[in-house]
């Protein structure tokens, strides 16, 4: 459904015309990271349009990083911001792998639990999931 929201499709051609020395789109189950270089250091790298949800972008990366070490690779990631062309390294910590392990917590808690009505914020309107929370 995503694939046609205008911002999903603007972030695509961001990915795809940034960073193309890097295109190595890199899967794994549950995640799926933009490029990833491997060098003395692995870092996993993620392009977003803007710092506006830089809080979310950095959970997205540092879940990258956990299911990473879960296997056995050390990583490092990157978010990458090429319209302002800012770069942010985030070197996860054991507090943030501690941090991870709460909020999949919470997850798994939220969907195991009873169906809660969504709350409508400002930022809904720009979600590419809208429709799957407020369609009829």
């Amino acid at each position: 459904m995503e694939r046609e929201h205008g911002a999903v499709e603007m972030g695509r051609s961001l990915h795809e015309t940034s960073y193309r020395r890097d295109r190595r789109e890199m899967s794994f189950p549950g995640a799926k990271m933009d490029f990833v270089r491997r060098g003395r250091v692995v870092e996993v790298h993620e392009v977003k349009k803007s710092r506006r949800m830089e809080r979310a972008d950095r959970f997205q990366l540092l879940y990258y990083l956990y299911v990473l070490r879960g296997v056995g690779v050390d990583a490092v990631g990157v978010l990458n911001y090429p319209v302002t062309r800012e770069v942010v390294r985030v070197v996860p910590s054991d507090e943030d792998f501690r941090e991870m392990e709460r909020v999949l917590g919470e997850v798994e808690r939220i969907v195991r639990g009873p169906f809660v009505r969504p709350e409508k914020k400002r930022i809904c309107r720009k979600c590419a999931y809208f429709e799957f929370c407020w369609g009829d």
